[in-house]
Formats: structure tokens, C-alpha cells, sequence
């Protein structure tokens, strides 16, 4: 942010509970009242419970798809009509690779369930505003070494080059990236 106003830009951080519509509704209404119009959204907030599916009680089920769904919902709701009237707008939401490719680890299923929602919410917005507002999900994952972006079978080498990475990730109990189909549908626009 601050290498945006150093540049001539305006913003401004809000701190809100996106859990909570009263929180969110309060802070697009202190946005709005700012000088310029709101043309940004960066939805990030998110938890993640841990342990397996049969052991996840309903309501850390519930806290989590509120804060990482739900709460990507209300930021959405309540900022889009600003963007609709500045006839323009760039929103990015926060998904994970563990919503795009089943993996071991990385939480539990209700943040992956919760993640899923967000990368069809924010395509539905991306769809439904075309023209006027730009919509993506950025989905990252954390990575202990760097990935190819091909597949290890695109790779110049042995027709076994792709064996050590599969074994290595194996170990970590993940997926590598390189495998992961359908990982090119997410990415994230940047508007200076």
C-alpha cells in the first residue's frame, strides 16, 4: 500500500470482521466515504482448522467456511456496488492449490471445501461482471524447493526425471505443483 501512495495512488486499509456483514457493511461505508471510489477489493482473510474430515466437530465446520467463504461473499456483496457505480473494478481473492488438486495435508476439508467456493464465487463474479469488473483468484501453496511449470513428461530428460519430484513430494505428503491439473486456470491481475 504504501508503494502505492509513495507513487500518486490512493488507498486505504480497513480493518473489518468479514464474519460479520454489520463489520463488513461499516467497512465499505468508511471506504466509500473517502475521497476517490472503491475500484479494488483484495479478499484474503482466512483460517484453516486441522485433522482429519471424520474428526472435524460441525462447528469449526461452520467458523471455517464463515471467515473463508462466507466472509469472501460479504466483502463481494457489499463492494460491488461501488464498482458497478465507478463503472469499473479489480477484485482478487485469496484460493489455495489444495481447492484445485486433492492433497494430503494442508489442512483440513473445510478449508479446502471453503477455498473451492471462493475460486466459483469469484469465476461467477468474473462472469457475471465482465466489462465493468475484473475478478481472480490467486491460488499459491507453500513449496520447499522451486517447481518446473511443466509437466515432468514436457521436461527435457529421462523419461524418469519426474520420479525424484514425485518421490520427494511423497515424502512431504503433498503434490507437486507441476502435476496439478487445471493449476493455470488461477493467477492473479495486478492494476497499477
Amino acid at each position: 500500500m504504501e508503494s502505492l501512495v509513495s507513487q500518486g495512488g490512493r488507498a486505504a486499509a480497513i480493518e473489518c470482521d468479514v464474519a460479520d456483514e454489520n463489520s463488513v457493511t461499516t467497512a465499505m461505508t468508511t471506504a466509500a466515504a473517502r475521497p476517490g471510489q472503491i475500484t479494488g477489493l483484495f479478499a484474503n482473510a482466512a483460517i484453516a482448522a486441522t485433522g482429519r474430515l471424520h474428526l472435524l466437530d460441525l462447528d469449526e465446520w461452520e467458523r471455517v467456511l464463515r471467515i473463508d467463504l462466507t466472509g469472501v461473499f460479504l466483502s463481494l456483496e457489499h463492494c460491488l456496488p461501488h464498482m458497478i457505480e465507478a463503472g469499473t473494478g479489480s477484485i482478487v481473492t485469496v484460493g489455495s492449490l489444495s481447492s484445485v488438486v486433492a492433497v494430503t495435508g494442508g489442512g483440513a476439508a473445510s478449508y479446502k471445501a471453503a477455498k473451492g467456493g471462493v475460486n466459483m464465487l469469484t469465476k461467477s463474479v468474473a462472469v457475471e461482471y465482465a466489462g465493468a469488473v475484473s475478478a481472480q483468484t490467486a491460488c499459491a501453496r507453500a513449496l520447499s524447493k522451486p517447481v518446473s511449470p511443466d509437466p515432468p513428461s514436457r521436461r527435457p530428460g529421462p523419461a524418469t526425471a519426474g520420479s525424484a519430484d514425485r518421490q520427494r513430494a511423497e515424502d512431504r505428503e503433498e503434490t507437486p505443483v507441476h502435476d496439478a491439473p487445471g493449476i493455470r486456470r488461477c493467477g492473479v491481475q495486478v492494476v497499477g
